[in-house]
């Protein structure tokens, strides 16, 4: 059977391959839908939080990007996104996965998503590699200030990185 032919079940011959035993994984990690109810808080994580005892543990969506994507007010029928962090995600959702020879060398993937639907999309360079730059800049004697001021405070800002060269007003202004 080829992998995805049937979303939401566990692939038994991929947890065999590994050499592990299925009964094992379907005790110690149960396939779960998002928004299934696991059920309420334990008491200890009650007691330590003040969290109300109504309170109920909810499944999220497979990947903190699912989760992130159904926040998204969007049309999945007519609509892309973009996940950036320290990774970058470009898809669109879909009611079925694509699972063609051309999808696979393009790189493209499915994943599983909030109530049933995939999403199909590619990684692309996230914000990691700028991240570990600045990083290791800054720690670099003068050049600290000028890394602090260009990514510290635009990124903790949520403020694009890339800024515009200011033109020069018309000579008329001048």
């Amino acid at each position: 059977m080829p992998a995805g032919e049937h979303v939401g079940e566990r692939d038994v011959d991929l947890v065999q391959r590994v050499g592990a035993r299925d009964e094992l994984v379907q005790e110690h990690a149960p396939l779960r839908q998002p928004g299934e109810v696991l059920g309420p808080l334990l008491p200890q994580v009650r007691e330590e939080t003040g969290i109300p005892s109504s309170t109920l543990v909810v499944a999220v969506g497979s990947h903190d990007t699912a989760s992130a994507v159904e926040g998204v007010p969007m049309q999945p029928e007519r609509s892309a996104y973009v996940s950036l962090g320290t990774w970058g995600l470009v898809g669109v959702e879909l009611e079925k996965p694509v699972l063609t020879e051309d999808s696979r060398v393009a790189n493209l993937t499915n994943e599983l998503g909030v109530d049933g639907r995939i999403r199909y999309l590619r990684n692309v360079m996230g914000l990691w590699l700028l991240q570990e730059v600045a990083a290791r800049l800054a720690c670099r004697g003068p050049l600290r200030r000028r890394v602090r001021a260009a990514c510290g405070r635009r990124l903790a800002a949520g403020r694009r990185f890339v800024t515009r060269r200011r033109r020069p007003p018309p000579a008329a202004a001048r």
